[in-house]
């Protein structure tokens, strides 16, 4: 009896120090952008997406085989064109099991809005009736077209019919949320999304994330440790140092030495990146001389790329093509004197790290040598590299666009004349025409046949060169499994696993 006793409690022993073990088991990762508050609604770049996308969950979410399909919404169904109505899941809460209301919603909205704050992507709810009006301070927010109705749904009225609506009810800055706290403040911060934050360690900026048990389908045990990294270039030794375990952005220099591997990952996304103009500096003769007379096919190799530079390469589902490319022209002799007194500033953000670098080199030696043209590259923090853009836009730069949507309009409205991301405020009305058409069109092929057209005229007019096809490339630990990415850039930890 005395020893079947001691048999047990040492089973016991064993089976809590493997199941701790298990329990404590970390998943590390880098991250770049220092955090002094969490806040979701101001989320300015890509660059703590990862982040907040594991803290905040919305009510739809996007899946590359499935679509647009309810996270924390049983269903959301078109009323009619301009009526969206979206019914949440039963007993949903926050992370300290409160409950989590149509009213918390709606209040975080109202937030997101607010004529006092400064979130720069308050134009995703412009589409809501009243909601410019209301950040204009025109309108009391009892006229905005959001409201609750029956007992656990939200209704959504929009201005005029827009296909993409939903997926801003896929991202971070549009999600439920109650208020910014200070990292320092972290265990006063309610998230919905499948992890709340466990620890924040001052002296190396280290976060730590662990299991929020009242997320919906959450079915990992993995605490996720967010390693603070002031440089990307820090991510691969780290990694080869069994510091990290994951490796967000793979230099395309490495691809060749990593990608028999069983930690290389690659995950097509939809992004609509490109080398750019100032039109005003720039003539539509010398951008045609530029980026049509570099054998763009070298980069492409040298990249170890699918995507040429100078193809828009859309996913065909959109265009019906496979590839709109610039032609590669031979160099005339007159090039050199069209480029004569020629501003040659060449602008790129530093969270573009080593592969922009690169690219603009190669482009800035091809230009040398074919034209004699010299240009100066300077690499801007993200951050001056954006007021840049706006209020002082160079010769040349390089701008990249994540698209928050699946679709053609998602990479053309940048075009449209109202919008931020129009930094040489093209009003071309034949484009705008086209974009206005491919904004409400729902038959796919006359759509794929509006996006073609806008790209073509895009092309005709030289208002931009796209970097190509655009892949991400990932280093995972081999242990870890069921992380799961989307082409929009999503990265779902919520069923992370450990198998050694």
């Amino acid at each position: 009896m005395r020893s079947s006793f001691f048999i047990t409690v040492i089973f016991s022993c064993i089976f809590i120090s493997v199941q701790t073990h298990a329990e404590s088991k970390k998943f590390r990762i880098p991250y770049y952008q220092q955090f002094f508050e969490i806040n979701p609604q101001s989320l300015k770049s890509s660059s703590g997406q990862y982040f907040y996308q594991n803290l905040f969950r919305n009510l739809l979410i996007y899946s590359n085989e499935q679509g647009l399909t309810p996270d924390l919404a049983k269903k959301c169904t078109w009323v009619n064109s301009t009526r969206l109505v979206c019914e949440l899941k039963k007993n949903l809460k926050w992370s300290d099991g409160s409950d989590l209301l149509p009213q918390d919603f709606i209040t975080s909205y109202k937030n997101f809005l607010h004529p006092d704050n400064n979130n720069s992507r308050k134009d995703m709810f412009f589409n809501i009736k009243g909601a410019k009006d209301y950040t204009l301070k025109k309108i009391e927010w009892e006229h905005v077209g959001f409201k609750t109705i029956k007992q656990n749904s939200i209704e959504f009225s929009l201005l005029e019919p827009d296909p993409d609506f939903e997926f801003i009810l896929t991202q971070v800055m549009t999600a439920p949320f109650k208020e910014a706290k200070k990292i320092t403040d972290f265990k006063q911060l309610l998230t919905t999304g499948p992890f709340k934050i466990k620890d924040f360690k001052k002296s190396n900026q280290t976060i730590l994330f662990e299991k929020n048990n009242f997320y919906p389908g959450n079915k990992t045990d993995i605490l996720i440790e967010w390693v603070y990294l002031t440089e990307d270039t820090l991510q691969l030794p780290l990694y080869l140092n069994k510091e990290l375990d994951f490796v967000r952005r793979l230099p395309t220099s490495q691809i060749n030495s990593w990608k028999d591997k069983k930690d290389f990952y690659s995950q097509a996304v939809l992004r609509f990146d490109y080398f750019g103009f100032n039109l005003n500096l720039v003539s539509k003769k010398q951008r045609a001389i530029l980026f049509t007379k570099i054998p763009f096919t070298e980069l492409k190799e040298l990249f170890s790329s699918r995507g040429r530079p100078g193809c828009f390469q859309l996913d065909k589902e959109l265009t019906g093509k496979e590839e709109l490319c610039y032609p590669i022209e031979p160099v005339e002799s007159s090039d050199k004197e069209l480029l004569k007194g020629l501003k040659s500033e060449f602008l790129l953000s530093q969270a573009g790290g080593e592969d922009h670098q690169r690219a603009s080199e190669w482009i800035q030696s091809q230009w040398k040598e074919k034209f004699n043209f010299n240009t100066s590259i300077r690499i801007l923090e993200n951050k001056i590299f954006l007021q840049h853009l706006k209020n002082n836009l160079p010769a040349f730069y390089r701008k990249g666009i994540p698209l928050e949507a699946s679709s053609c309009y998602a990479a053309v409205k940048i075009f449209e004349p109202n919008s931020s991301e129009n930094l040489n405020k093209i009003d071309n009305k034949e484009l705008n025409k086209i974009i206005s058409k491919l904004k409400t069109e729902k038959n796919k092929s006359k759509s794929q046949k509006l996006c073609s057209d806008a790209l073509t005229l895009i092309m005709t007019e030289y208002y931009l060169i796209p970097t190509g096809k655009f892949d991400l490339a990932y280093l995972i630990r081999p242990d870890f499994k069921e992380l799961s990415f989307n082409k929009l850039n999503f990265l779902d930890l919520s069923k992370l696993k450990y198998q050694n």
